[in-house]
This record gives structure tokens, sequence and C-alpha cells, in this order.
């Protein structure tokens, strides 16, 4: 293996420490890899953990300046930004970025990926156009997104009832264009060169457009990705086997042998979304 192939990781976490460690063993890091830690910023005593055990090894970086990340919030993408933003500052060579979350596991080996990655040098991104159901996550004012109780019955009905108020009334944010909004999965692998291009591109506009949006980690990256780099340079793909069930908004959670059978089938596939612990640790130890 062509050791000159590194990675970073971009990991974002809320909780298990046991899992995070498990999870950071598994990517089997050579001295030129790195793994970026962002822990929500409501997940203190986490944080306090994860530096505690990192901060002196030069390759695993915890994120200091933390955000307090709330479901379908722009935190989710603003958590992500901190850390590439640290990556630029750190002026770090690296070839890919992926990007995963805490609650992900290898389905097959980091040399194997390498190795797919250096072959394809291409991006890893889950985008389509197909995002006329959802303009009103960005074209409409979504203003309990960033609540700690946004998924509670009683804010979802209300933010419901403004979304269609909003609509009947014709109310439209004019922050983009119906053919500027795309929507795909939020977690991607980019080449340095394309993770540069897009970053270059973000300004204080640009992030006060996607205030008060829905579910922003499924469109912010997608709409750079799709407005700035060239379509045969991207695979429309996450690299990521993810399962939702029954029209839920969350993914569910996968068994060892949900693992073991994407594992032997689908070689395309390289992490899994989301599993346990228990779950991680019983499939890295059978099969990483």
């Amino acid at each position: 293996m062509d050791r000159k192939m590194n990675i970073i990781y971009g990991i974002q976490c809320h909780k298990n420490l046991n899992q995070i460690d498990s999870l950071i063993n598994s990517l089997k890091l050579s001295d030129n890899d790195y793994a970026f830690i962002h822990v929500d910023k409501k997940s203190d005593f986490l944080f306090s953990n994860i530096y505690k055990k990192y901060h002196n090894i030069h390759n695993v970086i915890v994120i200091k300046d933390r955000v307090d990340v709330n479901w379908s919030g722009f935190s989710q993408v603003m958590a992500t930004l901190k850390i590439i933003s640290l990556i630029k500052t750190m002026k770090i060579n690296y070839d890919f970025f992926c990007l995963i979350s805490g609650e992900d596991c290898l389905l097959q080996t980091s040399n194997k990926l390498k190795f797919f990655l250096k072959n394809n040098n291409k991006s890893f991104v889950d985008y389509s156009n197909d995002a006329t159901n959802y303009l009103w996550r960005i074209n409409c004012f979504n203003f309990f997104r960033e609540n700690k109780k946004n998924r509670s019955l009683y804010l979802r009905l209300i933010s419901k009832v403004l979304t269609t108020i909003q609509k009947k009334l014709k109310i439209k944010r004019k922050n983009f264009k119906d053919s500027e909004i795309k929507i795909g999965s939020q977690w991607l692998t980019l080449k340095s060169s394309h993770l540069d291009k897009i970053y270059e591109k973000i300004d204080d506009c640009l992030l006060n457009n996607f205030k008060y949006t829905s579910c922003a980690d499924e469109h912010f990256f997608q709409m750079l990705i799709y407005k700035y780099i060239p379509s045969d340079e991207i695979v429309k793909d996450n690299l990521h086997y993810i399962v939702f069930d029954n029209g839920e908004s969350s993914p569910q959670y996968l068994s060892v042998n949900d693992l073991k059978e994407k594992n032997l089938n689908n070689k395309n596939l390289f992490f899994a979304r989301k599993v346990n612990e228990e779950t991680l640790l019983n499939w890295n130890k059978e099969y990483l």
C-alpha cells in the first residue's frame, strides 16, 4: 500500500467514549493520517474524556471551539466547518477528507479504502436535483431548528403550521434560486483540492443565507459541490450503508449480520451508519 495516500477523518459525535475510541482504533491511522473530532458542546463530559485521552497524540485532534449541535439545525454544518477550518489553519497535507459520524463503523479496512480512493481519484458526494419536495427547508423560515426541543411534538406542530402559512401566502425567501437547491447525504469524502475550492467560496453572505433553514447538512455542501466542482470529478455516492425504516427521520441501528451482508456483497461500501457500541466492538474484533 502506498503510504503517501493520507486521509483526514472528520468525526462528529456526542456520546460514548468507548465507541469513539474503538472507531479511531479501527481507522489504523498512519503517522500522516489524521482524525479531527468535534464533540457536541452539550457533551462536556465526553469532551473532557476524549481530550484527556488524545490531546498528546499528534494526529488525533480534538476541536476545542465546539458548536452546540441541534438536530436538523444549521449547527450541524457549523460543526463540520469548525473541523475544516482547523485543518486549513494547521496547513496539513492530505489527499482525502472523510466526514463520518461517531456512530459509524468501517465495513472494510482503511487500507482498502485508500486503495479504492487512489484508483478512482474522485470525490464521493451523494447529491441530486430532486429537491422539489424539500424547497421549504431552504426557502421558508424555519425558526425552531436550533431549539433543543425541536423534535418535541409541540414545536414540530408549530413549525409545520408556520411553514404551511408561508407556502399558502407565497412567502418565499430570496436566499437561493430553486435551481440551486440540491439534496443529499451529509456524509461525504472529498479530494483535498475539491475541499479547498468549496471552502474558499464560503463567506458570511452564504452562511447568513442558510440561517433559519432546515436540515442544512443535507444541502449546504451538496449545493457548493454542484456549483463549483465539475460533475465528471464527482461520484454521486457517499460510500455509506444507511437504512431508514418506515419513513423515520433517523437511520436504524444495524446489527453485525447487517454489516456482514453488506461487506460481502458490495465492495464499494466502506462505512456503515449507525451502530451501537456492542455491534462496533464485535464487528471490529471479528472483521477488522
